[in-house]
């Protein structure tokens, strides 16, 4: 069986970009340089945002060391209209790299799929047409039936048409009277 370490290898994703969001954001948070507790004020937006990322409360934040405290931050931060900004700048911006990361894992996933499918294909039908086991073998044949779709096993109905031949004909007409009809419902003409 592969490791992580192989499987990335062999499937490289944009998720293996270990710069993330934050890569993205140094920009916006450059705009904070010069202020009075810069560094602060920058740590507690990258924690602002990694919150709301996660689906947490904004309340994780205020008890760490890298960041302001809550009435630092309700009182005076929040309110500084380039605080706000840079914080809504950089929440775009996380937010954004988060969509495009998940639609990248889907896009991976899909081709991993794709990559694998025969492989996975030739397993079942060595398994149908090799166990001993028979509910192996069904269940294989019903995988493969299952997931073969609409167009490779196709269900109709067949209608069969009968020709009787003049003999047949003159016998039942004997036996059931003349002017008996070829319909289904038996009457008469």
């Amino acid at each position: 069986m592969e490791s992580n370490q192989q499987q990335r290898e062999r499937y490289p994703t944009a998720a293996d970009d270990l710069s993330g969001w934050r890569g993205l954001a140094y920009q916006e948070l450059a705009r904070l340089n010069g202020l009075q507790w810069a560094r602060k004020r920058k740590d507690t937006i990258v924690a602002l945002v990694d919150a709301h990322l996660a689906g947490q409360s904004e309340e994780t934040v205020w008890g760490r060391d890298d960041t302001c405290n809550r009435s630092t931050w309700h009182s005076k931060w929040k309110k500084d209209p380039l605080m706000a900004e840079v914080l809504k700048a950089v929440d775009s911006l996380a937010n954004g790299w988060k969509d495009k990361r998940q639609t990248d894992a889907l896009a991976e996933a899909a081709r991993i799929l794709q990559l694998e499918s025969p492989d996975s294909v030739r397993r079942v039908v060595q398994l149908r047409d090799n166990s001993d086991d028979d509910r192996v073998r069904l269940q294989a044949s019903f995988g493969i039936l299952d997931r073969a779709g609409v167009e490779t096993a196709m269900k109709s109905t067949a209608t069969t048409t009968h020709e009787l031949s003049d003999k047949v004909e003159a016998a039942i007409g004997r036996i059931y009277g003349e002017g008996v009809t070829d319909g289904d419902d038996g009457e008469s003409a």
